[in-house]
């Protein structure tokens, strides 16, 4: 799907529900977020702690866990990316702005974390 898509159809969902209630789900979709990656964490401390015993419920079961949290966290990231274009609608200038910035500063930390 094109990018011009995406934001016609963003700006269309904030013109069609609202302002306060797109925050509101931007809200909710970043918890989610932050569940999801608590969750992934966990499974994955899990997994590590388990050691070598492989053919154990133990084991098939944290495995399992970590399958679901990695799926769900996959999920979770495209709804919150979604609800950011979303945001970008609702104040375009200024987040383009903020992103060229944000991204510029990035570019120099992973710069001088290289030159290390």
């Amino acid at each position: 799907m094109s990018s011009y898509l995406i934001a016609t159809l963003a700006a269309h969902a904030v013109l069609l529900w609202g302002e306060d209630a797109q925050l509101d789900i931007v809200q909710e979709e970043c918890a989610e977020l932050i569940q999801a990656i608590s969750k992934l964490r966990r499974a994955r401390r899990a997994v590590e702690a388990r050691g070598p015993n492989l053919d154990t419920f133990e084991a098939r079961a944290a495995d399992r866990e970590l399958s679901e949290a990695e799926r769900n966290i996959v999920k979770e990231a495209a709804d919150v990316w979604i609800m950011l274009q979303q945001l970008e609608a609702l104040v375009s200038g200024e987040y383009q702005a903020a992103r060229e910035f944000v991204v510029k500063n990035f570019a120099a930390k992973v710069t001088q974390a290289s030159e290390k």
